[in-house]
């Protein structure tokens, strides 16, 4: 049985959306029938009230008066705080909502931060009212009606009729879809003649046993791909065209939304990014700044002209870039094609500017957290041996993030935390070499905290005592995470080794913001769950 929201302006019709939910409920679905009315009293009664919605989301029905556009969409807001704590729940599988000019404002603000894959089904008269939520890249399906859907005619309802069991049919297929969905996914985006480099990179995923989909050009695609991530869908991000972010700097047109580079950041995934194609701003013909007279264009033809960014608009673009990076949760590694970022820069071709070129990478690797790895390829961005480089990054992430969230998980008083703070505690991990014989914490040594052996092997030694060996996959220091040194041990490697380091003081800090830590701490204690 899934959960399916049917919401709308129960004032002025709640006949109408009465009628769906009937329809849905007969196909065995749970309906909560919301109101977002905007005026008077709801001719129905529903579920979840207009005061309620507003009061989840912090509102007052006093804020209505004025302009009706302005109460649609703050109502659109309130309702959109309700459906994504719904989804968030996972009390949310389908949305389905009828009406006029101002039920689709309504719907455009209530959906737009729902994430692809939760089906949405509109009925209405004025489709154009909701283009850019369907370009936006939300799960929506349009189901046109001749005239406003305001009661239950001839004509209204056998469309509401169709567009209900469409939702239903939606919701039942993605059940079995989710069930069926056997390979991990991959979203990728690319740009300019890198084609064939992308052919093989997506040869190299599926072979690993990735299901890839491939994002081209701006605004729209960036717009989509950050959609897709958001929806919890996705393994891995290959982002190797990130033009869109040079538009939003500059002030070209096909800038992607604020949105850009965040979602795969907000979910925690493995993720390779690239300054790919950030030489190229695009603007429109006919409609270009004054500011921008005398700098160096190109014709595309129609209604585009590429101007080649700046060494200064370089800088902007490798600060934003790093900003948003920083903020990822999951393993990232940043590739830079030093022949240039896209083919339109390379040796001899129009917008070849080493020194922009340079500014960008100097900024966006010096404003880097601790953490991102950065790889130097001697390539154009579109060549095929920097996208397969990439390739080969990303699975190293994906494998990272597998490994990192084991270790974590192998703690007593981590096995039980949400996914957002191993994810989280996972960016504290700090990776560690060392040679056979060397010291990985010497008599005196002050790194006190939890080590976990990814290869390799090392010794557990106090004075001359060998207290214990450890292997690939086992760790020391559980207690020192939270008591400091409890005891004056030595660490050493047996043989060449890789080692995972949480620091003491980094792990405090971060209880500070997770109090939900301490008492998973106290209750390993009241058990006695340590290793060590």
């Amino acid at each position: 049985m899934a959960k399916i929201v049917v919401f709308g302006t129960l004032d002025t019709k709640g006949a109408v959306h009465q009628f769906l939910a009937e329809r849905i409920r007969r196909q065995g679905h749970e309906v909560l029938l919301v109101d977002a009315g905007l005026r008077g009293r709801a001719q129905v009664v529903a579920d979840l009230d207009r005061g309620e919605v507003l009061r989840r989301a912090g509102r007052e029905e006093g804020e209505f008066a004025g302009d009706p556009k302005q109460a649609a969409a703050l109502m659109g807001k309130a309702l959109g705080v309700v459906l994504l704590q719904l989804f968030l729940e996972k009390r949310l599988d389908g949305v389905i909502s009828a009406g006029g000019r101002l039920g689709m404002q309504v719907a455009v603000e209530a959906l737009s931060g729902l994430p692809f894959g939760v089906p949405c089904v509109l009925a209405t008269q004025v489709p154009d009212a909701v283009a850019g939520l369907v370009q936006s890249g939300k799960d929506v399906a349009l189901f046109s009606c001749l005239v406003e859907p305001a009661g239950l005619n001839r004509i209204v309802r056998p469309v509401l009729a169709r567009a209900a069991s469409a939702l239903c049919g939606m919701v039942e297929f993605g059940a079995v879809a989710r069930w069926m969905a056997d390979r991990p996914l991959i979203v990728a985006s690319r740009f300019g003649h890198s084609q064939f480099g992308f052919e093989r990179a997506q040869r190299i995923l599926e072979r690993a046993g990735y299901d890839v989909v491939l994002f081209t050009g701006k605004r729209a695609g960036g717009r989509v791909m950050e959609s897709v991530i958001a929806s919890g869908l996705v393994t891995g991000v290959l982002d190797l065209s990130t033009a869109d972010v040079a538009d939003a700097v500059v002030g070209g047109f096909l800038e992607a939304g604020a949105l850009r580079l965040e979602a795969a950041g907000r979910c925690g995934i493995a993720a390779v990014v690239a300054p790919g194609g950030v030489d190229a701003v695009s603007l429109e013909r006919g409609n270009i700044p004054s500011d921008f007279e005398g700098r160096l264009m190109l014709d595309q033809g129609g209604k585009t002209l590429l101007m080649r960014s700046s060494p200064s608009e370089c800088r902007e673009i490798g600060l934003l870039m790093a900003a948003r990076i920083n903020r990822y949760l999951g393993p990232v590694t940043v590739c830079l094609p030093t022949r240039g970022v896209s083919g339109l820069s390379g040796a001899g071709q129009p917008f070849q500017d080493q020194k922009a070129d340079r500014i960008l990478f100097e900024t966006l690797e010096s404003h880097l957290r601790k953490g991102v790895r950065v790889l130097r390829v001697k390539t154009t961005s579109e060549d095929a041996p920097f996208v397969e480089t990439c390739v080969l990054a990303l699975l190293e992430n994906i494998r990272r993030h597998a490994r990192d969230s084991e270790m974590l998980r192998g703690v007593a008083f981590f096995k039980n935390s949400s996914g957002v703070v191993i994810r989280e505690l996972a960016r504290l991990l700090e990776p560690l070499a060392f040679t056979e014989g060397e010291w990985v914490r010497p008599a005196g040594g002050e790194a006190e905290g939890l080590y976990c052996v990814v290869q390799g092997s090392l010794e557990v030694l106090l004075g001359e005592e060998r207290l214990e060996r450890l292997g690939a996959g086992q760790r020391y220091g559980e207690r020192e995470l939270v008591f400091g040194r409890t005891r004056p041990v030595q660490l050493r490697a047996l043989e060449n080794c890789e080692v995972l380091f949480l620091e003491c003081g980094e792990f405090q800090r971060f209880c500070e913001k997770h109090p939900e830590l301490e008492e998973a701490i106290a209750d390993t204690l009241k058990k006695g769950g340590w290793r060590d």
